[in-house]
């Protein structure tokens, strides 16, 4: 599947959770409060540095695609083998009985994200 960056806050479960449940390994992440961190290493020990307090949150670059993501720049291929540009919309915003594909363009890679109306996956 193909991955879009985009930041979200987490509290400390959540992101304990998330690190461990996506196999984060040997990585820090720092508080949005104070000088706290939390560090997780090669075998997802957790260890925090500083105290943190109950709503203290971290930021963390998730990499997502769903179809209410706001792609930067994609094409669209129509039924009838036509095709457009589009940038900054969801495939949501977008997709009609006309749509066959949407691709990601990324400089000059294309990688297919969405076809015969559902998202593409390596599940």
């Amino acid at each position: 599947m193909v991955k879009i960056k985009k930041k979200v806050e987490m509290t400390l479960p959540e992101l304990i959770e998330w690190a461990w449940k996506n196999g984060v390994k040997e990585k820090t992440f720092y508080s949005n409060i104070d000088r706290g961190s939390v560090y997780f290493d090669m075998v997802q020990t957790v260890s925090i540095e500083y105290s943190i307090v109950v709503d203290e949150t971290f930021t963390v670059e998730v990499e997502e695609v769903t179809e209410e993501t706001k792609i930067p720049e994609m094409l669209e291929i129509f039924v009838n083998g036509g095709g457009v540009k589009r940038v900054e919309k969801s495939i949501n915003e977008l997709k009609d009985d006309f749509s066959k594909e949407f691709w990601l363009k990324d400089g000059d890679t294309m990688t297919l994200i969405w076809k015969d109306g559902e998202l593409v996956g390596d599940e």
